[in-house]
C-alpha cells in the first residue's frame, strides 16, 4: 500500500467517524452552535460597554483635574480683580490731573482777564552768570580780573 492510498483511507475513515458523531450528537451540536452565537453577541456587547466605561472614566479623571485647578484659578481671578480696581482708581486720578493740566494750559493772558505779566508759563531764567566785562581792559587783563572777582565775592556774600 502506498502513502497516497493510506492517506485516502485515513480521510475516508475520518469522514465516517465525523458522520457517526454528527448523527449521534446532532441535537447537542446545533444547541452548542446557538450557544456560541449568543455568547459571541454577549462578548461584543460587553466590549462596547467596556469602551464606553473607559471613556466615562477618562472624562471623570479630567473633571477631577479641572476641579483641582478651580481654587487656584479663583484666587488668581480675585487678585486680578484687585489689580483692576487699583488700576482704575489710578487711571481716574491721572485723568483728573490731565484735565487740570489741559485747563491750565488753555489759560493765558489772551483767554483770561489777567494781564500778561501774570502768565503762568514764563521763559526760564538763565542760571548762567554774566561775564564781568568792564571798560578799560579786555578779558584776561589784570584790571578787569580784579574787578570781576570783587563783584563775584559781593554777590556770593549777599546770596
Amino acid at each position: 500500500m502506498t502513502a497516497l492510498q493510506i492517506a485516502q483511507k485515513t480521510v475516508k475513515d475520518l469522514r465516517t467517524v465525523i458522520a457517526n458523531l454528527h448523527a449521534k450528537y446532532k441535537d447537542g451540536f446545533e444547541e452548542l452552535q446557538r450557544t456560541v452565537i449568543v455568547l459571541q453577541k454577549e462578548i461584543r456587547r460587553l466590549l462596547e460597554e467596556n469602551g464606553q466605561l473607559r471613556k466615562a472614566l477618562n472624562m471623570a479623571r479630567k473633571r477631577e483635574k479641572l476641579a483641582a485647578m478651580v481654587p487656584g484659578l479663583r484666587a488668581a481671578v480675585k487678585d486680578l480683580n484687585k489689580q483692576i480696581a487699583a488700576t482704575e482708581i489710578e487711571n481716574e486720578k491721572i485723568k483728573e490731573q490731565l484735565a487740570a493740566l489741559r485747563d491750565h494750559m488753555k489759560k493765558n493772558s489772551e483767554t483770561s482777564d489777567k494781564p500778561q505779566s501774570t502768565n503762568i508759563f514764563k521763559k526760564p531764567v538763565s542760571t548762567k552768570t554774566k561775564r564781568c566785562l568792564f571798560r578799560g581792559g579786555g578779558r584776561g587783563q589784570q584790571k578787569n580780573i580784579a574787578r570781576c572777582r570783587k563783584k563775584n565775592v559781593k554777590k556770593n556774600k549777599s546770596a
